[in-house]
């Protein structure tokens, strides 16, 4: 069995330039408080479980799964029980029209 091997240089790191929205944990977690009326149940490192002085990526394209959108309509029975709904609030938000398509990069620190 002949394996092609991919040769990466040793002497200048390859990178890519993209452009992100970057955004505090707490203006989004005030943000999708508001917007979905949750008083406040909302709260994004727990959402995301992720540490202090971490950055998570979020890609927004408008675009909600049937396992979302149940996930949305049920949220006054199920916020507090569920994880990751983030990427599916900031879906429907830019689905809305409140926030732009694209990738976010949001900043968790407190």
């Amino acid at each position: 069995m002949n394996k092609k091997v991919i040769e990466h240089s040793k002497e200048e790191l390859r990178v890519h330039k993209v452009t992100y929205y970057t955004v505090s944990h707490f203006d989004l977690e005030s943000f999708i408080n508001y917007q979905f009326k949750l008083d406040n149940r909302f709260e994004f490192a727990l959402d995301q479980m992720c540490r202090n002085d971490s950055v998570i990526v979020i890609v927004v394209n408008g675009k909600i799964d049937a396992y979302d959108k149940d996930r949305l309509n049920d949220l006054e029975e199920s916020m507090g029980d569920e994880c990751y709904m983030a990427e599916a609030f900031m879906n429907k938000l830019a689905q809305d029209g409140k926030i732009s398509k694209g990738k976010y990069l949001i900043e968790v620190s407190w």
